[in-house]
């Protein structure tokens, strides 16, 4: 009897771990895998949502640099003389000589120099003649102008006649619009 009773003990271990082994290679290891390899999906997914989560945040960054650099374009539009009003900007020129006291002569054919579909560069050289004050305000009012007037170089000489006071040379240039900023055409 205690043989049997022992026979009984070492099948019902033996089955037991039979069924704990069944079990494991049944059921316990292919969940495992199942749970490593949908761990491994899961980083993979977290990896690609923070990449399209930070190019989300450079592309709303990059629509709120965008929104900016549009308030500065009508700024920009605004300063650049339009086209057919080359005359105008001749006359302001030569109404702030007059309101300044000094003689005024423009050199410039305005033809551009340089353009693309929205503006053209237009070389100036104005040549400016009266006493060191009037000629300073003049240069002052120049720079205040809403027109975009760059000076590249300004020479300034005695004039040849005494009574005359300096010779100034300013050479320099500024833009005519082509087009609307923003229009294809």
């Amino acid at each position: 009897m205690y043989k049997k009773s022992r026979k009984k003990q070492g099948i019902i271990i033996i089955t037991t771990v039979v069924v704990l082994l069944i079990v494991v290679a049944v059921i316990i290891y292919p969940t495992v895998n199942n749970i490593i390899k949908m761990n491994r999906q899961i980083v993979f997914e977290r990896m690609n949502l923070e990449l399209k989560l930070a190019a989300g945040l450079n592309i709303t960054k990059t629509k709120a640099e965008l929104t900016k650099i549009d308030q500065y374009a009508d700024d920009i539009d605004s300063i650049l003389i339009e086209t057919g009003q080359e005359i105008e900007f001749v006359q302001l020129l030569e109404n702030l000589a007059i309101q300044n006291g000094i003689h005024f002569d423009i050199q410039s054919d305005f033809i551009g120099v340089g353009s693309n579909k929205l503006y053209t560069k237009i070389p100036l050289n104005l040549i400016i003649t009266g006493n060191y004050t009037n000629i300073v305000k003049y240069i002052s009012d120049l720079e205040s102008l809403p027109n975009y007037l760059n000076i590249e170089m300004l020479t300034a000489i005695k004039a040849p006649n005494a009574t005359e006071g300096i010779r100034v040379q300013i050479n320099g240039h500024t833009y005519i619009k082509l087009a609307k900023a923003g229009n294809d055409e």
